[in-house]
Parts: structure tokens; C-alpha cells; sequence
């Protein structure tokens, strides 16, 4: 990733009646215009996501999309949906003053930007798309002409339960993340390709650490984990090394907690 950076501009963009958009521009103003889509649904925008560009070469537009971080209101699901998003999309490009602009998404935000995409082919310079059916479909090849290998996809203790606001959304798409592990694990295991799934609970990073900070919402989660604290990356990075190992060789299809004991009944620790 580059160097952190600040926005060169940040504006609110009113899109209807009800939502107002928060969008930040970055980099090189007169470099190629490049899109950035985040996750979700319910997602949001955080300074790490301005780093996968290279500052020089790019003019990095990011924005929240309706609901979520910085938009206004905040978690509104009314007038909210993915037709919705791809006319913001197309508001922010005319506002910008951009003519065709490439599209980086990953998660949610590939669909989001496959979506615009087929319905806006004229205004797309190109995609660079990360997620789980288009990245298997590259890498089976791959591994299926080389003797076999390992998929590990990372979904979450959400697959298994009810996730909070934006709950039936997130979890279907976890959920459903899950049922994908096994058919791939199924569809491939003649060609020694095995697919496993790896399901975090509440983990410290970047992207939750605003969190992490708020005691309330800190203590809330710590006090659900029967481990008494939040996972750590290399917790989720020792999971997925061992299935990638050859130590679990004969585990395909299968998916791995690690959430510190939540999922096992959100017992609360003793006081």
C-alpha cells in the first residue's frame, strides 16, 4: 500500500429527497480517475482505502454510500437500493465534471461495480474487481493444471447469526459465502482442489478500530467472548495457514470459527 494521504476535497452531495452522499477526492487531479466502491451492504469508506492508489497517478474518488459512514441519514435503508447506488454513482461522475472514470471494488463493491458497469459501459475505463466467484473461477484453472491446491474464503461469525443493523444483509451474503465454499469444495475435488471457509469474529483492525475506541461499544463485544478479548489479525492469519497446509489436507467444504467462543452461546465472562 502508498503512504497515507488527506483528501483534497471533501463535499456532501445531496442525491434525492432524503439521502446526501459524503464524497472525497484524493491524489492527482488531473490524474486517471479511478472509483472506489467499498463493502457491505452498510459498509463504509476509511483512510486505508485511499492507499491501494498510487497518488501520482491517480484521481481517487471515494464515497459512503447511501446509509452508511459519513452519508446522511445514517442507516436508512428507505430509498436504498442497488439501482439507487448506481445513479449516485453516475451524480458523483457528472458533479466531478468526469467523463469515464476506472472501477475498483472488492466484496460488495464488485457487484456494485459490475453492475454500473454493464449499465454505464461507456463511462468505464476499466475494472479491477476482488471477490470470491470471479477470483475462484481464475485460480481453479490454475491449480487444476498444476495438481490441486487450496481456497480459503474468509466470511463471518455473522454467517450464523444475526449481525446487528444492516444484519439481513451482511448475514445472507456471508451466509450465502458459506454455501458457495461447499459447492466449490464439491465441484473441484476430483481435481484435488479443496475449499474451506474461515468465519471471524470480532477482530481488531483499521477498519473496526473506531470500535474498538468506544468503550461502550468495546466492552459490549469483549463481554460476549468467552475469551474475554477481540481477535487479532494473526489469530485469522494462523486459520488460514493451517488450511492452506498441508496439515489439513483431508478438510475440504468445512468452516472454521474464530471468535473466541461467541458463536459456542454469547456467554458472558465471569465477573
Amino acid at each position: 500500500m502508498y503512504s497515507p494521504i488527506k483528501p483534497n476535497k471533501r463535499i456532501f452531495l445531496k442525491v434525492d429527497s432524503l439521502h446526501t452522499l459524503y464524497v472525497e477526492e484524493c491524489g492527482n487531479k488531473k490524474g486517471i480517475p479511478a472509483l472506489y466502491l467499498h463493502g457491505g451492504p452498510g459498509g463504509s469508506i476509511n483512510p486505508n482505502n485511499r492507499r491501494i492508489f498510487n497518488p501520482r497517478k491517480y484521481r481517487i474518488i471515494l464515497f459512503d454510500q447511501r446509509g452508511s459512514g459519513k452519508s446522511k441519514p445514517n442507516k436508512l435503508t428507505k430509498q436504498n437500493t442497488t439501482n439507487d447506488l448506481i445513479n449516485d454513482i453516475e451524480k458523483i461522475r457528472a458533479k466531478l465534471e468526469i467523463k469515464k472514470w476506472l472501477i475498483v471494488g472488492g466484496s460488495w463493491g464488485s457487484t456494485l461495480g459490475l453492475t454500473y458497469s454493464i449499465k454505464n459501459p461507456s463511462k468505464v475505463l476499466g475494472l479491477v474487481l476482488r471477490g470470491v466467484f470471479l477470483g475462484t473461477k481464475i485460480v481453479s484453472k490454475f491449480m487444476g493444471k498444476n495438481g490441486g491446491g487450496s481456497i480459503v474464503n474468509i466470511s463471518s461469525m455473522g454467517a450464523l447469526n444475526w449481525s446487528g443493523t444492516y444484519g439481513s444483509a451482511y448475514g445472507a451474503s456471508r451466509s450465502a459465502l458459506l454455501h458457495f465454499t461447499k459447492s466449490t469444495a464439491l465441484h473441484y475435488a476430483d481435481k484435488g482442489i479443496r475449499a474451506n471457509a474461515i468465519l471471524p469474529g470480532w477482530t481488531r483492525t483499521p477498519f473496526t478500530e473506531y470500535l474498538y475506541n468506544d468503550k461502550v461499544q468495546r466492552d459490549y463485544r469483549s463481554n460476549k467472548v468467552p475469551l474475554g478479548r477481540w481477535g487479532r489479525p494473526s489469530d485469522i492469519a494462523s486459520a488460514i495457514l493451517f488450511m492452506l497446509s498441508d496439515d489439513a489436507s483431508y478438510i475440504t467444504g468445512s468452516s472454521l470459527l474464530v471468535d473466541g467462543g461467541v458463536m459456542a452461546g454469547e456467554l458472558s465472562r465471569p465477573t
